[in-house]
């Protein structure tokens, strides 16, 4: 039979493996923590320059492409707005035309009505 364990184990496991890693990375350090803080801490300004440096570049190389980009997208935009306006103004004109047509479809009704009433 299987015995329960609810993870018991596991988590036992977990932590003598973090004791051992603890322990280890103690006894294997080169340095004192106050050596590795302040060798941290100048390798973080370093990165950052870095970091920085390729940003710029980044920035600088992409400049060109970016000014392209809108130089090529722009007309398409503004075509783009032209033809929606375009469109708005032929769905109004023909939203009308159905409201006129209705109008007259229903004066031709009560035309109808009267008549069939008055031949009555």
């Amino acid at each position: 039979m299987a015995k329960k364990d609810n993870g018991g184990s596991s988590m036992l496991g977990f932590m003598f493996g973090g004791l051992v890693g603890t322990v280890l990375g103690i006894l294997i350090a080169p340095k004192p923590g106050s050596e590795t803080r302040v060798e941290l801490a100048e390798q973080s300004e370093i990165w950052k320059s870095r970091g920085e440096e390729l940003a710029a570049i980044l920035k600088e190389g992409l400049s060109p492409v970016v000014d392209e980009l809108k130089d090529v997208i722009s007309p398409v935009v503004e075509s783009l707005n032209d033809q929606i306006k375009k469109q708005k103004t032929i769905d109004n004109d023909l939203t009308q035309s159905e409201v006129d047509l209705f109008s007259e479809i229903d004066e031709i009704d009560l035309d109808t009505e009267r008549d069939q009433t008055k031949s009555i």
